[in-house]
């Protein structure tokens, strides 16, 4: 949309005031656009985007481990190992203090 208007904004077939008003809308669309890629780069919106789908590729792991244990159990000492590989997998990361506190602001 901002080539199309680039390109009328220069064009002779369009008179001068609305070459002026084109080139005054790609500006502000530039200037908007940078200041949201900013934002998203400050919020590295990717990372955490990746990061949440490793933790879901991690739980449907998990889930897929239970359920195929408890259709054909075949390790008598399974729910020890699972509890003890869980905690050294999860419970080893701590929640943010205002998180553990309940409060999310």
């Amino acid at each position: 949309m901002t080539g199309i208007l680039s390109f009328l904004s220069t064009s002779s077939q369009v008179s001068s005031s609305l070459q002026s008003t084109f080139g005054l809308i790609v500006g502000c669309i530039a200037s908007i656009n940078t200041v949201l890629q900013s934002v998203s780069g400050s919020c590295q919106f990717g990372v955490k985007c990746e990061a949440h789908r490793t933790a879901a590729e991690e739980y449907h792991k998990v889930i897929t481990r239970l359920r195929f244990e408890l259709e054909m159990p075949n390790e008598p000492d399974f729910i020890d190992r699972f509890i003890d590989k869980l905690e050294q997998d999860v419970l080893s990361y701590f929640p943010p203090d205002r998180v553990a506190r309940g409060s999310m602001i």
